[in-house]
């Protein structure tokens, strides 16, 4: 399929869960990884990925804790505004529902030169899997005291950089990003080092930057090829938590506002 904005991928560390994401061969003309760890560039080259290695060691040092893993996509967007003038940033569990066309391009040039969508999570005693019971109690092999910890900051971390409405925490949505601004990565680990972001760490720094309530974000920020979170997604695809009700409003809210044509899927 022709494609003229590069489509970059990225990978660092050493997690099988992100391996298992990687298609077996690339899906766009135009599209590159960007790589931490000699090892992981190997396997993408004996898929047929193009690569650009961005460091032999797996992950940036800075970076290597369960806080702030996900500011490796700032390192991404910064490296790229250096070699593109615009690029599209895509999590491997994006999938396309069309091929992409002439409509895809002239949504994202005409719009905003960042995009970025939006998600939600329920404003409830828990986030997200650990919501309705212990986990401890339920999953002891999974769960541990260091991990609910963890979890602790990443929820506090999600409350203090979010919009509020309707009982929604509402965030931007790593899984896409299309930028034409060349400083966009720049910008934002300016932003990283003047504040003390952790947990979904890339998510809040961005809205840092957008700086807007709520209804100016979706205007300016929001794209029209993708929603967060689909609305027949689990945000955690596991047994004990089967309610997607939230999302599907959310997304109606969404568009209540801002037209889509849906391009990618994001699970």
């Amino acid at each position: 399929m022709k494609n003229n904005i590069p489509v970059i991928r990225s990978i660092w560390g050493k997690n099988q869960g992100t391996k298992n994401e990687i298609f077996e061969k690339p899906i766009f003309e135009n599209e590159i990884v960007f790589v931490w760890g000699i090892d992981n560039q190997k396997y993408l080259d004996n898929l047929g990925y193009k690569t650009h290695l961005i460091s032999e060691h797996i992950t940036n040092p800075k970076y290597s804790t369960n806080l702030l893993h996900f500011l490796h996509k700032i390192d991404v967007i910064a490296e790229a505004g250096k070699m593109f003038d615009e690029f599209i940033l895509l999590d491997w569990d994006c999938f396309l529902l069309k091929p992409l066309d002439d409509t895809f391009y002239n949504i994202l040039r005409n719009g905003n030169e960042v995009q970025m969508p939006l998600y939600c999570f329920e404003d409830a005693k828990r986030l997200g899997f650990l919501r309705y019971r212990n986990p401890l109690e339920r999953y002891p092999n999974n769960f541990t005291e260091e991990t609910l910890s963890i979890i602790d900051s990443f929820e506090k971390s999600v409350r203090k950089y979010s919009w509020k409405l309707n009982n929604w925490l509402i965030l931007p949505n790593f899984s896409f990003l299309y930028t034409r601004n060349k400083t966009l990565g720049k910008e934002l680990l300016e932003l990283i080092d003047l504040h003390n972001v952790e947990g979904i760490a890339d998510e809040h720094v961005f809205y840092l930057w957008a700086n807007c309530t709520l209804d100016e974000y979706i205007n300016k920020f929001e794209p029209e090829v993708l929603c967060g979170v689909t609305t027949e997604t689990r945000i955690y695809e596991m047994e004990f938590n089967k309610e997607t009700d939230y999302l599907a409003t959310f997304n109606n809210y969404i568009e209540s506002i801002k037209n889509k044509s849906l391009y990618f899927k994001h699970i």
